[in-house]
């Protein structure tokens, strides 16, 4: 005699025949393969996980909240548990069990994969080495040009070096001294030459490495009838350079 509360075959659920148990493995292999595709879309931001939120189907109802929200870009584990923790939604909780309250909480929190995708972007621009060469030769190339037209207007007579002196523009400041005196018509070498060396200037020095006292004593000797000032910086203690 059987003892109470034994079992008998009638409480037993049928056993699943063979093909049912493929079946149901299969199944479940292809809602992993789904599930992991899905992860992947929403790394690369190719998914949005808001708007999935919306509308969970059918195969990603038993998958967690956790997993889903950590494949974001940006949101990784400390701030997946922070965010679950700030909106009271238990980590074990699945897409398909939220409320629709706790779905429009997390859907605050996810950031725009548009965005995210074009931040992305930018930031391998800026590191990519031949972005930064092409970037750098341009720059080049755009100085290289403005000091080519800053010459031929200054030969034209059209702009005095006093006046690049003066107010000198960011692109004029890598071109040597030396380059921006032959730049005046009939200044050659020698001349150039021979009124920097007056004034205690290198002829190598840049132009925007130039201190307000040397600029203010190449104006006077370019303003002079006589370029060559070195009696008066010799005569006068104020105007010797350091």
């Amino acid at each position: 005699m059987s003892g109470i509360g034994a079992k008998t075959s009638g409480d037993r659920p049928p056993a699943r025949s063979l093909d049912q148990r493929m079946s149901a493995l299969e199944k479940a292999n292809e809602i992993r393969i789904r599930r992991a595709e899905f992860k992947r879309q929403l790394s690369a931001c190719e998914a949005d996980l808001r708007e999935t939120l919306l509308d969970v189907p059918a195969w990603l109802a038993t998958m967690k909240v956790v997993d889903a929200v950590r494949a974001v870009p940006k949101i990784g584990r400390v701030k997946t548990r922070q965010i679950l923790l700030q909106k009271k939604i238990s980590p074990s909780k699945t897409l398909g069990g939220l409320s629709a309250r706790q779905r429009q909480a997390i859907i605050a929190e996810l950031p725009d994969p548009a965005k995210v995708l074009a931040s992305k972007s930018q930031r391998q621009a800026r590191h990519h080495p031949q972005s930064q060469h092409m970037e750098a030769l341009e720059r080049a190339n755009s100085i290289r040009i403005s000091q080519a037209v800053c010459k031929q207007a200054i030969a034209r007579g059209e702009l005095s070096v006093r006046e690049v002196l003066t107010n000198l523009p960011p692109e004029m400041g890598s071109m040597t001294i030396m380059e921006l005196l032959r730049a005046q018509n009939r200044w050659g070498q020698t001349r150039a030459r021979r009124l920097l060396f007056g004034v205690g200037i290198s002829e190598h020095k840049s132009v925007g490495s130039l201190t307000e006292r040397q600029r203010s004593i190449l104006c006077m000797a370019l303003d002079a009838k006589q370029p060559q000032i070195s009696l008066l910086s010799a005569q006068t203690p104020e105007f010797a350079l350091t």
